[in-house]
């Protein structure tokens, strides 16, 4: 029985070094593989048989020794097989190792229900076919074409998750093993298992601290790069129009000697009325250079442009009156600007009759004042002065736009109020600059 048992732990060990390559090439970045790679990988793997055997001995010290060689072992494998020494190769080797444990405390407390001393050839014939059957698992993927897809998400999840997950998984485990542990008496394996809960607890809410600091900087990134979204749109669309302008200009000065020796020909035939026809109809042609808004601020200045091409399209007219100063950061402008005209422009083409969005900017005793109103048909009401309660089914997105006007002006030791009067809604907003 004594052979059963060890051909049984080395053939599940061989299985658990395959595991282990397998997952590592989830974390690690392929490099092209060297000759001396390939001849000191399996050296490598076999030496860390060796020790696996070893570690059946029943002398404690050589069987620890061989039990953290062995390990050792494989991590210069893996190393070698890579051609990397990586925080992900050590992350990937570390967090199937744990699993696995995980796995092997399961197994065995599973066959303890069904006998009271599980033989070990038993525990390590069922790990050994969890781990084929992820080998299996993690073949296929490759197989599939879904290999890389999983990789790069693996890889865009910070590490620290992954260094958390690992310290979890100790004391979940090692909760499963004394819940097997013949203790002498009934009060160790009750403080052993307190131990590990309390571990685990501790551990458990430092994962869901991290996660939650996680979100919220993903969701603070993510709005960022929104803004700067918009504000690269709002220029490329002002670079365009004068593009176009520009196009039209070339085309008109292309055109200029044609049209002079015209008028020159209807001149000297004393033909003035028609050629003062003729200059008339050129004055046409001449494409407008006039800006739609000329705020002092050339961002201010596109995101109004790129605006008012979308109001157009619903019938809605945008005036602007006063000036923008340069000082405020083009990131908080844009956040400010577009989600105060987006909130309008949204309100105002639900909207009959005459749709006038009108923006108003001034600076005031060190103070940047901007201030906008639209007429709006939705049933709302205001609360605590800046909170929008709606019967729209999205009201929490409603109020979105908002909350980051009031975020970015908060930035600037400034305030924001919104009052409605007579179906015109109006937002006013002060920044220090």
């Amino acid at each position: 029985m004594g052979n059963i048992n060890i051909a049984a732990e080395l053939i599940s060990h061989l299985f658990l070094i395959i595991l282990l390559l397998k997952t590592s090439s989830l974390f690690a970045v392929s490099k092209e593989k060297s000759k001396i790679s390939s001849i000191m990988t399996p050296v490598l793997f076999t030496l860390s048989m060796i020790c696996c055997a070893i570690t059946l001995y029943p002398d404690t010290v050589l069987s620890l020794a061989a039990f953290i060689l062995s390990y050792l072992l494989i991590i210069g494998a893996l190393v070698s097989y890579h051609r990397q020494f990586s925080a992900n190769i050590i992350i990937s080797f570390l967090l199937t190792i744990f699993f696995d444990s995980l796995i092997f405390s399961i197994v065995q407390s599973v066959l303890g229900i069904f006998s009271e001393s599980p033989s070990k050839t038993a525990v390590y014939s069922v790990v050994m076919v969890i781990r084929i059957f992820f080998i299996a698992l993690l073949e296929f993927t490759e197989r599939k074409g879904i290999h890389f897809k999983i990789k790069s998400t693996i890889l865009a999840i910070p590490k620290y998750i992954y260094i958390l997950l690992i310290i979890n998984l100790i004391p979940t485990s090692g909760v499963i093993e004394a819940l097997d542990f013949n203790a002498a008496q009934f009060e160790e394996k009750v403080l052993m298992i307190k131990i590990q809960l309390l571990f685990m607890i501790v551990s458990t809410i430092i994962i869901i601290v991290a996660l939650i600091i996680n979100t919220i900087s993903k969701r603070y990134y993510s709005n960022i790069n929104h803004i700067l979204e918009k504000q690269i749109d709002a220029q490329i669309l002002h670079y365009n129009q004068s593009e176009k302008i520009n196009r039209e200009i070339r085309a008109f000065k292309h055109d200029y000697i044609n049209h002079t020796n015209c008028i020159k020909a209807l001149i000297n035939k004393g033909n003035y009325k028609e050629a003062e026809e003729y200059i008339e109809s050129m004055s046409n042609l001449l494409p407008s250079s006039e800006k739609s808004f000329d705020t002092g601020n050339h961002i201010a200045d596109a995101i109004l442009s790129e605006k008012l091409s979308i109001a157009s399209e619903y019938d809605i007219r945008i005036l602007f009156k006063g000036c923008i100063p340069q000082s405020i950061n083009n990131t908080d402008l844009c956040s400010v600007l577009s989600n105060i005209l987006d909130n309008a422009i949204e309100a105002a083409r639900k909207c009959s009759g005459e749709k006038v969005v009108e923006i108003k900017a001034s600076v005031i005793q060190g103070y940047f004042a901007l201030s906008a109103s639209n007429p709006f048909s939705e049933d709302i009401k205001i609360k605590n002065n800046h909170i929008i309660e709606t019967t729209k089914p999205d009201k929490e997105y409603h109020g979105f736009g908002l909350m980051n006007i009031e975020h970015v002006v908060k930035k600037y030791d400034g305030n924001m109020r919104i009052s409605i009067d007579k179906n015109i809604f109006t937002i006013e907003t002060t920044m220090k600059i």
